[in-house]
């Protein structure tokens, strides 16, 4: 990088004539020219320009690097040009990485509005609970159901999703239909764990402002919604889901909406983005079109 900007000083002395004139339109000291100068003929083991009090002259040497380093100077303008405009306009590649049961419900049918209005951004879109570095994965924007413990990161709340606790008919025929939180402790429960290892074996329920939380007997243990919304579907137990991920379920009847009086825990879904100075369009777009688009409700 040294003897890059070294020849980009060295050009620019040749194409002004004088050290002076170089360090005004670099906009630098003209002692800063004259050690690159320096530094780039110790590297080089050649000399570029006798200075003398009146005149400055080039060698042959001088004039070989000059005509092979101006490409190389045009080429780092033609760079710089390009990645300014992925600064101004939205462009290129956004890996995204998302829930299954949110990327698939909620966000991959967005996907089609945002490149009507951004055609020039293409999208990857990877779903997953796991909770790896987006960083170290190379994703431009991570949703998820929790905070990553990672400063590195921009944590904004994108909005809320709501759960209802619930059952297939041929369950509750078979097991009977609790009435109570203490009758929800005995029946078998399908649950979701995001972690492998941890155990997810509560739920918060809160009734008129009251919050309560009831130990369970986790008949299934998943850490995928979409397979726990099967399996629930099936008769295998009682469950917390979405209610955006079983609306025509429950209006059909193959699910059942159990204790109405009682509200679970909601799911807070927040964007994450690494932090940077300068945030590329094409992440600064997404992220203002899902405020603009979920947000809206503050709730699902």
């Amino acid at each position: 990088m040294d003897q890059l900007q070294g020849m980009v000083i060295f050009n620019q002395v040749i194409e002004s004539g004088s050290f002076s004139k170089a360090a005004e339109q670099l906009n630098i000291a003209k002692s800063s020219v004259s050690k690159r100068i320096s530094a780039l003929e110790k590297e080089l083991g050649v000399i570029l320009i006798q200075r003398s009090t009146r005149q400055l002259t080039i060698t042959d040497e001088g004039w070989s690097l000059y005509q092979h380093s101006q490409r190389i100077v045009q080429e780092l303008e033609l760079a710089k040009d390009v990645a300014a405009r992925f600064q101004e306009k939205p462009q290129g590649t956004l890996r995204i990485t998302a829930p299954p049961l949110f990327g698939r419900l909620q966000l991959s049918p967005l996907l089609p509005l945002f490149q009507a209005q951004y055609p020039k951004v293409s999208i990857e879109l990877f779903l997953t609970e796991s909770y790896s570095d987006i960083i170290a994965k190379g994703y431009d924007i991570c949703l998820r159901m929790r905070d990553l413990p990672d400063s590195s990161l921009v944590v904004q709340p994108l909005c809320e999703v709501h759960a209802v606790c619930c059952a297939s008919p041929d369950y509750l025929a078979r097991q009977g239909t609790p009435q109570s939180l203490t009758e929800l402790a005995s029946h078998d429960c399908i649950i979701w764990n995001p972690e492998e290892g941890q155990m997810a074996d509560t739920w918060k329920m809160s009734k008129d402002g009251i919050k309560e939380q009831i130990q369970l007997q986790g008949k299934i243990i998943c850490n995928d919604h979409i397979a726990i919304k099967q399996a629930t579907l099936q008769g295998g137990g009682i469950t917390v889901l979405p209610t955006y991920a079983i609306k025509e379920e429950l209006a059909m009847g193959s699910l059942v909406r159990l204790l109405p009086d009682y509200q679970p825990a909601s799911f807070p879904i927040s964007i994450l983005y690494p932090k940077r100075e300068n945030i590329p369009a094409k992440t600064r777009a997404f992220v203002n079109f899902l405020k603009n688009t979920l947000s809206k409700t503050a709730s699902i």
